[in-house]
């Protein structure tokens, strides 16, 4: 019977080859968008689910209101978290992380033997990283990768561009950035195979080394220096509730008399692993988050199209009905029940279904730079081969089989083979209300999702043409990242003054788009003040106004 339902379903969709065509391109279309959403939306929620006990890990943020304003941070201070492991017996262990370009190096020189880089995303990090942590180790070994001074963890990008595909474990490079220059022995290399953290860094630096490493592990402040993202295991079965009851008292404890010097309220909450990347509301995140109703919504919207694809099956099905009706008629003339009926309709859905994502699956995967690019995601062709997506692709395969095919079925099977065979065309289920109401709804979808499409086009339009204040165009940005960099400072700048084409040239450590890093806190004498206004600033010379040409 399946076998006579396949060699049908295969002459009609030959024979109307036109039909055939829209069909399967409409449904291919759709599952595209569709696919790529849900992967998208799926491959967010998936971060930091890899790491062993990841639901009984735990980020240390700090909520602070000082001067009246509220900051929601995702750090804390540096003490809390070593503080966290000694007093309460809940917490089995503690990690700490540092980023490097909130604190004024954003840039890191590398280099092994004559051979130098550049390279972002560095952090400092304590030993028992990678204990809490869980990483695939390509060279080394994740236990006390970071336990020595001066020991680094290279990510499998960065060691290949300075020791190629060879080993490099013991060997020693150079670092050079705003704290100095030193030397570090690599302990290991990773690459983020198991699975995506919110922790993303190229180089993974001992807090046990020199600068604000050192800095980190000796503060005692509890107040101020909210700058290091904090986490801590706790011990399983440990009721998170009765636990954070406890943090107000513990952090009065420690650091009552320092809050009060500064002015400042601080409370002190546990965020689930799990849930960071899709969390919003907390700055000084390592790397963006997204927003989990954001994230309902792209599912949502992923729906919409591929009912919408469903929707224009249902109406050229029903729209070429009276060609099919003598079929029908004839069938149940020789004895074919209803049930039959349907299950042939439905069968041919589902064929449809299947010539749609064999079409789909290389399309998506041609298409997967362009819209990783407007996404600003990572989705490879490793994410298409796995058991999860087979099993998503026979999911699609039966519900746009059976959503596509569900009206036609029915409402072809319900004619009456003797109205049929006279020439009436009409069904037990009328086609015209049915039929209204799912274009109607069709092209109200597509309307929304046009609308949408052309506010959001204005929005971005107007942002790249709006007044910010300054002209933003005809500026070239010089970075000088090391020590040995910065006494060519002048020298680069007084040859650049000779050149006709050079209007104004200004040194500043800072310039518009740049998180500002530097904050001090300042005091009206006059006033008696004993709180002061903490105050961002930055450094440039007399030309810096003129340069930006600030309006």
């Amino acid at each position: 019977m399946i076998r006579n339902y396949l060699k049908i379903a295969l002459r009609n969709l030959l024979r109307n080859k036109t039909f055939s065509v829209i069909n399967i391109v409409g449904l291919s279309v759709g599952t595209v968008c569709c696919l790529y959403i849900i992967l998208y939306v799926t491959g967010q929620y998936s971060y930091d689910r890899q790491h062993p006990g990841a639901d009984d890990v735990y980020r240390v943020n700090s909520r602070i209101i000082s001067e009246g304003v509220l900051h929601n941070n995702a750090t804390s201070s540096p003490p809390i978290a070593p503080a966290l492991k000694s007093d309460f017996p809940e917490v089995v262990a503690y990690t700490r992380v540092v980023p490097t370009v909130n604190l004024g190096a954003a840039q890191h020189l590398l280099t092994y033997e004559g051979e130098s880089i550049y390279e972002k995303n560095a952090v400092y990090a304590d030993s028992t990283f990678f204990d809490i942590f869980n990483f695939h180790f390509i060279y080394g070994r994740p236990r006390n990768a970071l336990s020595d001074p001066y020991t680094v963890v290279l990510l499998k990008s960065t060691a290949e561009k300075l020791f190629g595909n060879s080993d490099p474990v013991g060997k020693t490079i150079e670092m050079s950035n705003a704290y100095g220059k030193n030397s570090f022995r690599v302990t290991g290399v990773l690459d983020e195979r198991l699975g995506k953290s919110h922790i993303h860094a190229n180089i993974f630096m001992s807090m046990n080394s020199g600068g604000m490493g050192s800095f980190t592990r000796e503060s005692n402040s509890w107040a101020a220096y909210n700058y290091v993202a904090s986490y801590v295991k706790l011990r399983e079965g440990t009721d998170l509730a009765t636990l954070e009851r406890k943090l107000p008292a513990f952090l009065s404890k420690y650091g009552a008399q320092q809050l009060k010097d500064h002015g400042m309220q601080k409370e002190l909450h546990l965020q689930q692993l799990s849930s960071i990347h899709t969390t919003k509301g907390y700055s000084n995140e390592l790397m963006p988050t997204n927003d989990r109703s954001f994230l309902n919504r792209l599912l949502l919207i992923a729906i919409l199209i591929q009912v919408m694809a469903c929707i224009n099956f249902m109406n050229l099905s029903t729209a070429r009905a009276s060609k099919r009706a003598k079929e029908v008629g004839i069938r149940k003339v020789i004895g074919a029940r209803m049930n039959d009926i349907i299950s042939q309709f439905l069968g041919e859905a589902l064929l449809l279904s299947v010539f749609a994502i064999v079409i789909a699956i290389p399309l998506l995967a041609f298409l997967l730079p362009v819209l990783n690019r407007l996404t600003d995601a990572d989705i490879n062709l490793f994410s298409l081969v796995n058991y999860r997506f087979a099993f998503l692709l026979l999911g699609f395969i039966f519900i746009t089989g059976l959503l596509a095919g569900s009206y036609p079925a029915f409402y072809l099977s319900a004619f009456r083979p003797i109205s049929v065979l006279k020439g009436n065309f009409s069904s037990r289920l009328s086609s015209v209300s049915i039929r209204r109401l799912l274009i109607v709804f069709q092209f109200s979808l597509s309307i929304v999702f046009v609308s949408g499409i052309i506010v959001i086009a204005r929005q971005l339009n107007y942002l790249q043409r709006m007044d910010i204040g300054f002209e933003r165009t005809q500026k070239l940005v010089f970075n000088f990242h090391t020590d040995e960099e910065k006494t060519k400072l002048h020298a680069f700048m007084s040859d650049l003054r000779q050149l006709t084409g050079i209007k104004t040239v200004s040194q500043t450590d800072n310039y518009p788009s740049q998180k500002i890093s530097h904050d001090w806190p300042y005091y009206l004498e006059a006033a008696g003040a004993v709180i002061g206004k903490d105050v961002q600033f930055i450094s440039s010379d007399e030309n810096y106004v003129k340069a930006l040409g600030v309006n």
